[in-house]
Order: C-alpha cells, then structure tokens, then sequence
C-alpha cells in the first residue's frame, strides 16, 4: 500500500531559528568507551494472538552515533536486560533464525525503528518486542535433462528502490545452495511478494575459462571410432592466451542464470506471494543451457610495460539483476595476446589496465601516498556483442589516463589536522547498462595537494574525509568538492580531460537541523519519518541534500550535517525502505511539504505538528 502522507501545512509549528551553538573544543583522539548507570530491559514474544515467549533471541542495543553496542540473549522466558548505559538515545534489534529480525518500535518487519532515550540512571523496563515467524520457499532444480542439479545458488528477490530512485529486484538475504537432491529451501522471509532466481556452474566456469562442450551420441559413437582405428591421439595442451580462435566441431555450453517458471529476464518471472509465516513449497524449475564462445584479442603496449603483468577483465553490461557479477578476468600471454572462454550470448566490455614495469629496486610505482594503493596509470576499453558465435581479431592499444589534481583547504574554528590524515576518493557514477573501471583513492600530502592518476573519461564524485575509528570523533566534514568550478559533492561531474582545478573544502560547522514531530494533540509521533530534501529538483539525486531520519520514542529527530540550502521538510507514515529516493514519491510530498532555509553552519529547530491526511 502507498504510504500515507500527513500534510504538515498550516499546521506545523515553525520554532524560533536558534544561534549558531558555540563550538566545543575538537579533539582528534579517540575517546574510551565510557560506561554508565542506565539500563534498559524487556521481553520477546511472538506476533500472534497467543502471543509466547521467544527464548535465545540475540539482541542488539546501539547507540545512536553507533559509539556503544550491547547484546544480550533473552532466556527462557522471553526476558532481556542491559545495563551500565550513558544516557543518550538507542536503537533496539531481535533477531534469530527463522524468524524475521525487527527493531523495537517498527511498524512491520523491514521498517525502521524508534530509538530510546535513556538518562543517567533511568531504568527502562517491559519493553516488548513482537516477532514474526518467517516465511519459507522451497523446490527443486534440476538440469536440461531433468536430473537434479546440485550446488546451484538460488535466491529470493523482492523490489526494492535504488539510491537513484529505480525500483529494481534485490536479493532477500543471501543465496540458498541445492543439496545432493536439486533441493533448496529459502527461510527467515518476511511476507512479501518473490522472484526466485538460480544459477549454477556458469559463474564458476566463467571465472576458470574452461569451454564446456555439448556432446550428442554421434559425438561419442565418432570418438569410439576414431580410438579404435588408432586415429585420435593425444595432444599437448596449449595455454587459452596462446591458442587464437579457431572453429570448433562441438559446440561450447553452458548455464545461464534464470528465474522462476524458467525466464532469462526479470519482467517475465513470475512473483511468487508469501503471507505471515506462510511456506510455500513445490516452486521448481530446471536451467537451460545457452551457446558460450571464446573472446580473443590482442593489446598493444608503448615501451616500459610488461603485458603479463596488466589487469584484463570482462565485465557484462546488462547482468540480469542476480548478485553473480558477470565480471571475468585473464591474463595476456608475452605477445599482448588473451583470450575468455565460455562467454554467454550478451554485450560487454573488454576493460585492461596497466602500469610501467618498475625498472630498478628504488622505483617507486604510482599511488596515494602513505598507505595508499597503487594507481594503474594506462588504460584500454572496447564494447564486445557475443551471439554465440566466436568473437576474434580484437586490438587494443593501452593509453595513458588522465590526471586529477588539486588541494584541500579547512575552514572553521578548530585547529587543521594533519593534511595528510585526508583520504580523497574518485567514485564513478553509472546507470544501468553503462561499464565503468573503478575508482580510485589516494591521501593527500604534508601540504594538502593530491593526485590521481590513470583517471578513465566518464561520470565521478569527488569526496575527501579523514579516517577515524568512532564516528563521534569525526570533526571535519566535507563542504564542497569542485571540480573545474562545479560541485561533484551534489551531482556527478562529467571528466574527459585532466584538469588540475580542484578544490575539496573541509569544514568543521556543518548546519544541523532537529525539531520534535507531534501529533494532533501535541503527543510525540514517533510512527512518522521525517524527510528532508531539496527545493531544487535538479538536486533531488545528491544524496547528501536527501534524508530520511526516525524520531526517538520522544518525539525528537536531528538531521546532522547538512549542506546549507533551501529544503523541503515533511512527515511521512509508513515508508518502504528507500522510496524517498523515487522522484515520484518526492514530487507528491513536495506540495504538502514546509519550506525551509539552512545557513552555513546554522543550528535550526523546526518543529512539526501532524494533523491531517492526504487521501
């Protein structure tokens, strides 16, 4: 069901703007573990009217700046109890297996929770958690033929929305493998609706290269002859780098991955819906084989590389969805010769990366400074279409990849780190059927200045932080991140060219908004998430100008740093997980949301009152 949007309008209460909140002394070092007198304590039930204790439930406080974790086991009556806590706010989770894990305060299964806010001293008790059994799908696989395959993976997987906004299949969990029989049996599920999805042997013999080849009785009854005539005789075996392509009598094979009744695609699998501990059994289908080839080429290399030593990868550009990650790797033979076998029918692309073979003991290869890893510095790239068919004749040559270089600069009130404590990182940004390398990271030296070498052209976000074991310890935020002007901290930049225009600045006064969500009669509404989002559309995809946060069981919710701009704030009941990154979803809020303006390093209340629906 949709969820419910409350319209805040009229009706939510805007608090004074408070002053900026002096700053507290920073300190870089990390800080103990500090113990404290409150103690939190309650029981686990199942969710059913004849509700019963659940015994050997694990379960996990955590502090809200995820500084302090504590378990404890209930015992037999269902009951648990944590103490020695400081005062602060805390997240509550069940879990155990066949059950579905749930975090106190939740609506259903899979939704957020509401934390607890604990002061010294303060003993919370009979707290109840509710859980669910889960459900279960069980089958069986088995082969073209009809025989039980074992060792295949399958997975359930529900919709889900990306940080994009796509609503695209994901894996429930992890991959169930078949027994001896073809069996599986998938459990621990929360009542939903499922495509089933197995793969088996494919994704194995992808990454050893090995070509299975289909074989029918003439095939055998051919081979018997050749032996008993004294015909057939045994070969050495030659390396696949080295061998080039060449028409084969047989025909390569092998298995592709498929979903539930026995489609290649994810629109026509059919959606298997389990209700409240439901188990459904019987969901059976057999894998198909699918026509493999051989791919092979050949890479140039200007002087100085070693092409034995470069990284040659193949990686699928339409996967079907399922978590194998079609992603290949070879090596090339002395001459710059390679070659995949057993390359199902698709669109991919060749990706090879290099770097100049050190020539001496004192040489230095490139990469990011003090513990940072090696940068390849060359690159090649070609768009490979298999149908079945062999593919040879491929030629790449290996080209040097653009550099990007730049300084950090701090600003705010305490005192600069070291500036080669900052970690900057390059991440690709890619849609759905685009291929891209892989980013790159490196530290910045003693004066602040970086590089990053064998950049690809294409689509990044620049980021820079400085690496710390706690996250209450982390003082310095990112504020922007230019590259030539634009930046690429919001909205990725597009790099075809090396530049040296960049600029990452750290701050220490992030803006930071928090408030209390109530309801109709001034009660805290803890049910509701809060989202907050941008007034510019265009900046709906920068993640960082998007947030979802839950208020505490009082009520009170804080959105920490935020880049200063103009937002959109609204309470929401009832959200799947990450639908706010929809920008359908976000557009229909927008006209019941509150405006509102956060300056640089501004400290803003805003309260929120719920009083009506949207139908």
């Amino acid at each position: 069901m949709r969820a419910r949007i409350f319209r805040a309008a009229a009706a939510l209460v805007l608090a004074a703007t408070s002053a900026v909140v002096a700053q507290q002394p920073m300190r870089d070092a990390v800080k103990p573990a500090a113990t404290g007198t409150a103690s939190i304590a309650g029981m686990v039930v199942t969710d059913d009217r004849d509700a019963r204790p659940i015994r050997r439930v694990r379960i996990f406080i955590t502090s809200s700046d995820r500084v302090t974790t504590r378990t404890a086991i209930t015992d037999d009556a269902g009951r648990f109890s944590v103490g020695t806590l400081t005062a602060g706010r805390y997240g509550i989770t069940a879990n155990k297996q066949g059950y579905v894990p749930f975090m106190y305060g939740a609506r259903r299964p899979g939704r957020p929770g509401t934390s607890i806010v604990v002061a010294d001293g303060q003993r919370i008790g009979n707290l109840t958690l509710k859980m669910t059994r889960g459900s279960v799908i069980s089958g069986a696989i088995v082969d073209h033929n009809g025989e039980p395959l074992s060792n295949a993976t399958v997975y359930a997987m529900r919709y889900g929305f990306t940080t994009s906004g796509q609503r695209q299949l994901v894996p429930s969990g992890i991959g169930m493998p078949t027994d001896d029989r073809g069996h599986y049996r998938i459990w621990g599920l929360p009542a939903g609706e499922y495509a089933i999805s197995a793969s088996a042997g494919f994704q194995s013999q992808m990454a050893s290269g090995v070509d299975i080849t289909r074989v029918t009785d003439a095939d055998v009854k051919r081979a018997m002859a050749e032996i008993a005539m004294g015909t057939s005789r045994p070969g050495p075996a030659a390396s696949a780098a080295d061998a080039p392509a060449q028409p084969r009598a047989g025909r390569s094979v092998g298995y592709a991955p498929v979903y539930y009744p026995g489609t290649f695609t994810q629109s026509q699998a059919t959606m298997i819906k389990l209700g409240v501990a439901e188990e459904r059994s019987g969901v059976d289908f057999s894998l198909a084989l699918v026509p493999t080839a051989r791919v092979h080429g050949t890479i140039s290399v200007p002087d100085g590389f070693n092409p034995q030593r470069l990284i040659i990868q193949l990686v699928d550009n339409n996967p079907s969805g399922m978590p194998l990650g079609v992603f290949r790797r070879t090596s090339a033979a002395a001459d710059g010769s390679f070659s995949f076998s057993g390359v199902a029918p698709g669109t991919y692309t060749l990706v090879v990366r290099g770097m100049p073979t050190p020539s001496g003991p004192a040489a230095t290869p490139p990469g990011g400074g003090r513990g940072g890893p090696i940068q390849m510095t060359h690159y090649a790239m070609a768009d490979v279409s298999v149908d079945g068919q062999d593919v040879s004749g491929i030629s790449l040559a290996l080209q040097e990849g653009m550099t990007v270089s730049g300084r950090i600069i701090f600003e705010g009130t305490a005192t600069a780190p070291d500036l080669s404590r900052v970690r900057v990182t390059l991440t690709p940004v890619q849609t759905q059927g685009e291929v891209s390398i892989g980013g790159a990271s490196t530290q910045a030296d003693a004066n602040g200045r970086f590089t990053i070498a064998g950049v690809t052209p294409g689509r990044y976000r620049l980021g820079g932080s400085i690496p710390s074991p706690r996250p209450d310890t982390q003082v310095w935020q990112l504020k922007s991140a230019l590259i030539n002007g634009n930046d690429s901290a919001d909205l990725p930049v597009d790099l075809q060219s090396s530049t040296n225009d960049v600029v990452i600045t750290l701050t220490d006064r992030m803006p930071e908004l928090h408030g209390t969500v109530q309801d109709a009669s001034g009660q805290a509404a803890p049910d509701y998430q809060v989202i907050v989002f941008s007034v510019d559309r265009s900046l709906w995809p920068a993640l960082r100008r998007l947030r979802s946060v839950k208020p505490a069981a009082d009520g009170k919710y804080t959105v920490a740093n935020l880049p200063p701009g103009d937002y959109l704030i609204s309470a929401v009941l009832d959200l799947e997980p990450g639908e706010w990154f929809d920008p359908a979803f976000l557009e229909q809020i927008s006209r019941g949301a509150l405006k509102i303006a956060i300056g640089d390093g501004e400290k803003k209340t805003q309260d929120l009152r719920v009083t009506s629906q949207i139908p």
